[in-house]
């Protein structure tokens, strides 16, 4: 079966959000996924039992509204149009 992926920038998730992944144990995470070098793999959840962080859960209804089922946060990648950018500088 083919999986499809949503290819980002970390700067659409709050460096706060990115802080917690960092801070947190995956398996104690609110969303399934895991660290990468440069960011996060992360499933675009269907569902928010209210858990997900805002920011994040946004990016995941703006993947699955694009038929993709993860979502790759990488600081190397490219903004996209239609989801709010959050300022990394003082991280």
């Amino acid at each position: 079966m083919l999986r499809t992926f949503l290819d980002l920038s970390t700067e659409h998730m709050k460096p706060e959000t990115a802080h917690n992944l960092d801070v947190t144990p995956i398996a104690e995470w609110s969303v399934a996924g895991g660290r990468t070098g440069h960011g996060y793999f992360i499933y675009a959840h269907d569902e928010d039992d209210g858990s997900i962080p805002p920011d994040l859960w946004a990016v995941m209804c703006f993947a699955r509204e694009r038929g993709a089922e993860y979502i790759l946060f990488d600081c190397d990648a490219a903004t996209v149009e239609g989801l709010p950018t959050f300022d990394w500088e003082g991280r």
